[in-house]
Order: structure tokens, then sequence, then C-alpha cells
């Protein structure tokens, strides 16, 4: 696997925690992987939209 899989892969990772944790209403967890996500991926629109329903929520 090369090292942009791995991050692509990484990236997806924290961006599925975040989604299981805004359906627990674990709003800093929430922020805290999808930080870590954006560092990764910071053009995913996927990312920010999970973010906007944090703020909604």
């Amino acid at each position: 696997m090369s090292e942009l899989e791995n991050q692509e892969t990484a990236a997806f990772n924290f961006q599925q925690k975040a989604e299981r944790y805004l359906s627990e209403g674990k709003l800093d967890q929430v922020y805290a992987n999808c930080s870590k996500a954006l560092k990764i991926s910071p053009n995913s629109g996927e990312i920010y939209k999970i973010l906007g329903r944090q703020k909604m929520g």
C-alpha cells in the first residue's frame, strides 16, 4: 500500500469515527476526529459536512 493510500485510509477512519461520535452526541470527539482528518485531507467536503452537522446538532 502506498503512502497516499495509507493517508486516505487514515482520513477515512477518522471520518467514520466522527460520524459515529456525532450519532452518539459526543461533539468534542467529533471535532477532534474531523480535525485529524482535515490535517490529512484538507479539501474533503464530507468532513466539512460532518462539522456542519455538529454545529447544527
